[in-house]
This record gives C-alpha cells, structure tokens and sequence, in this order.
C-alpha cells in the first residue's frame, strides 16, 4: 500500500494546533503569574496593583463613611459594632455602611416580591424578608468568620516553628514574622503580613501585635504576642519560649483530636436524637394530613406544644453538654 503524503500534512497540523494551544495556555497563565503564584490573599493584592500601600488599605478595611462620615452616629450602635466586628473576623474586605445597605436593599427587594409576586401577608413577607436578607446573611458570617479562625489556630504552630527556626538562624523578630508573612497561606499569611506592613509604614511592634490581637481575637495568639512584647522590652530568649509555646499548642490540638473521635458516636446520637422528631412529624404529615386535626382543636394542645418544645430544648443541652469537652 503506497504511503499517502497526506498524512504528514495532517500531522503536521495536529503538532501545530497542539504546540500553539500549549503556548496559549502558559501564555494566559503567565499573564497572572504573580497573584497566581501569591501565597495568600495580602501577596496576590500586591502583586495585582504593585503597591503595598493600597494592599494595606484594602485589608485594613477603614470605614471611613462610618466612622467620620454623616453616617458616623451608626458607630455607636453595639449591633453595628458587632457586625463589623465578625466583618474583620471573617477576612472581608467589603465596608459595614456596604454591608448594611446590601442587606437592607435584599430585604426590602424580597418583602416586595413576596408581597407582590407570590401575594403573602405583610407580617409573613417581612419576617421572609428579614429572614433571606438579614439572619442567613449574618449567620453564614458568622459560620465563614469561626471557620476562618479555625484554620488561623491549625496554622499557628507552623508559624511559630517558622519563626523560631528564623530566630536561632540569627535573624530579627521583624524578619522572622515577613517570612510567615510571605511563606504561609490565609489567613495566617495575610494577619502577620498586615502586621508587618503597619511595622513598615510607622507603626510600632507593640502596637501592631495589640492590633493583630485585636482582629484575630485567638487565645493562643495572646501568648505569642506577650512573649515578643516582653522580650522587645526586657530581653530573653524567645525563641524558647516561642518553641514550648508550640510544643503546648500542637498537644492541645492532638489532645483535642481524639476526644472528638472518641465523642464521635455522642454527637451522632446527639444529631439524630435532634433530627427524629422532626423526621418522624414530616414523615406522618407526609402520609396522612389530618393525622393531627382531631387533637387541634383540644384545650390542652397548645400547652402540651409548649411544654414539649421545652423539654426538646433542655433534651439538646443535655446532649451538647455532654459530648462538649474543653480541653
């Protein structure tokens, strides 16, 4: 069977097509190498704008709207104060003037709906309202914010042996802290590189850890910034300290571990004694609709409701209680 030049045509056309995807795709890639390659958050807004200043601000998140602005008298609310509170806990950049008014346009944009599009009773759009636009935003803040917090406590023994390898190597406090700054991921990596940039443009070490305590708010955390406050003041070893301080946390930690594996079964009891009455009502009024109507209308129904979801709230303490464990 003689050999058909054509088919080297076509070859080389597949090797064409493939070598110039191939460099498309690096090419793309490399357009973004800096914030690709970031280590975390605080790195990839460097790299994106090239300046550290602006990156600072951005993560500082000043609300100046709400602090010296005409809405400055909202400052003075606690619930507002709370709110830009898990805010900072969570790692958002957006402001709470922003954050209260997307709220407050959701939750008028559904009462309105709700009114108009689906034809509900005032009281019930605006608890629908209420509810979509204001509680589930909050408590996914405050799930976001607690998960984040979560991560920053697993991240701080590496940090801390990072640190404290950098210190025996003969380097100062403020070097040790940039390279967990510039190595580590979120959060870690962006809490300490803030820190670090507030150290950069003037700010000083003791007042720059108060405020990274301040915005964390960990436990652990304190420790780290008393011992480097008490040894930028008086002297000590501090990388001995920083080393037990580890020590202790990872123990903690894998202390911590297996009481939750050994509690396991407690919380799954916890989580299906929770879920059964639930589960068991839906399914009866699932299968038969009037299954409850003949004892609606009793006198002793409602009383009896309100004692039983009483008892069901004291049963799910009991059962938090007991498969809660501080260690």
């Amino acid at each position: 069977m003689p050999f058909d030049p054509l088919y080297l045509i076509y070859a080389g056309i597949f090797v064409t097509v493939m070598l110039f995807a191939e460099g498309l795709f690096y090419f793309v890639g490399d357009l973004n190498l800096g914030a690709r390659r970031a280590a975390n958050r605080r790195l990839k807004l460097m790299a994106g704008s090239g300046d550290s200043q602006a990156a600072l601000r951005q993560l500082r998140r000043r609300n100046a709207a709400l602090i010296d602005g005409p809405l400055a008298i909202l400052s003075l609310l606690s619930p507002v104060r709370w709110l830009d509170r898990m805010i900072l806990l969570a790692g958002l950049g957006i402001t709470t003037p922003v954050a209260l008014l997307a709220m407050l346009a959701v939750s008028l944009t559904l009462f309105a709906l709700a009114m108009e599009v689906l034809g509900h009773l005032p009281t019930q759009a605006m608890l629908e309202g209420a509810l979509l636009g204001i509680v589930l935003p909050v408590v996914a803040l405050i799930f976001h914010g607690q998960n984040r917090l979560k991560r920053f406590g697993e991240q701080l023994p590496d940090a801390l042996d990072m640190i404290v390898r950098s210190l025996r190597a003969g380097h100062p406090v403020s070097t040790a802290l940039r390279l967990v700054a510039d190595d580590m991921a979120d959060p870690m990596g962006t809490e300490i590189g803030l820190m670090v940039d507030e150290m950069t443009y003037g700010l000083d070490m003791r007042e720059a850890l108060e405020r990274l305590a301040q915005r964390v708010d960990y436990e652990d955390l304190r420790y780290m910034v008393v011992a480097i406050n008490i040894q930028h003041s008086a002297g000590g070893n501090l990388s001995e300290i920083l080393a037990g301080l580890s020590a202790v946390i990872r123990g903690r930690g894998n202390m911590f571990r297996k009481i939750k594996v050994l509690s396991a079964e407690g919380r799954l009891s916890a989580w299906v004694i929770g879920l059964l009455p639930f589960v068991v009502g839906g399914a009866i009024m699932a299968m038969n609709p009037s299954y409850y109507e003949t004892v609606r209308a009793d006198p002793m129904f409602g009383p009896g409701l309100i004692i039983a979801a009483c008892l069901y709230v004291l049963g799910l303490f009991s059962l938090w209680r007991m498969v809660s464990f501080k260690v």
